[in-house]
């Protein structure tokens, strides 16, 4: 009874093993296939990452290059024709503008007279002080285009037509620490007075005044009592135009 006992063991254990050494290899050949399968999965998408990456750069180089083509000869086409464009328009209206001065502007003022006078005031030096104010004679006259409009024996402008005028003068001092004046007067009455202080050196004083004339008003500058002023070669003038006929 004990022998059968020890020989179904014996057997038991011979078909244990047997079923064991059939059944391992089964199991690592599986997992082999899986890793086979796995390792061809990594370099599958390995490859496809190295695809997808050269169509990427592709692409980004397509578009640099589409972007250089614009920003370059199509851009650069474009703007040269707008500033031709632009030259063209500006040219155009530059002759338009002479065209009008020729034919519209110059012949309203053609036939109105002309009116303009400057003078100096003297080579000289020091002019004044005087005892009572006195009327400045500028006997250096450089410009009149109608003759007698100023007389450089008397400093006295005369209006040839009516109309709007603009008279200025300025005038220089050299006495430090003194105020200096000048009046300018239309017909005897006084219509501008002007000061400057110098308070060392060389001072100027100028001023200007639009004025409505009659024909043959008269205008002049003075300068007050106790007064100086200086002129030298350099010219300070009185000086004046016509505006404006009305």
């Amino acid at each position: 009874m004990r022998s059968l006992q020890l020989a179904g063991q014996m057997t038991c254990a011979s078909e244990t093993t047997n079923e064991q050494m059939t059944t391992s290899p089964d199991i690592w050949t599986e997992m082999e296939l899986r890793d086979g399968k796995l390792r061809n999965m990594e370099v599958r998408a390995t490859a496809s990452e190295a695809e997808l990456m050269v169509t990427k750069n592709k692409v980004e180089k397509e578009n640099a290059d589409l972007t250089a083509g614009l920003s370059g000869s199509n851009i650069s086409a474009f703007w040269d024709r707008e500033t031709a464009s632009e030259a063209e328009n500006a040219a155009f209206i530059a002759d338009l503008r002479i065209l009008e001065v020729q034919y519209v502007i110059f012949p309203v003022f053609a036939d109105r007279p002309k009116v303009a006078f400057s003078a100096g005031l003297t080579d000289s030096g020091t002019v004044g002080p005087f005892v009572a104010e006195t009327r400045l004679v500028y006997t250096k006259v450089f410009k009149v285009l109608i003759p007698l409009l100023l007389s450089s024996d008397t400093g006295v402008f005369t209006a040839p037509v009516r109309g709007l005028y603009y008279i200025s003068f300025t005038a220089m001092s050299v006495q430090t620490s003194f105020y200096f004046y000048a009046c300018m007067y239309k017909n005897g009455q006084k219509i501008m007075y002007s000061q400057g202080y110098n308070a060392g050196g060389y001072e100027t004083l100028s001023n200007g005044v639009r004025l409505e004339l009659e024909e043959g008003d008269v205008v002049y500058m003075h300068i007050p009592a106790s007064n100086r002023l200086y002129d030298n070669s350099n010219n300070h003038i009185f000086s004046g135009f016509l505006l404006f006929t009305v």
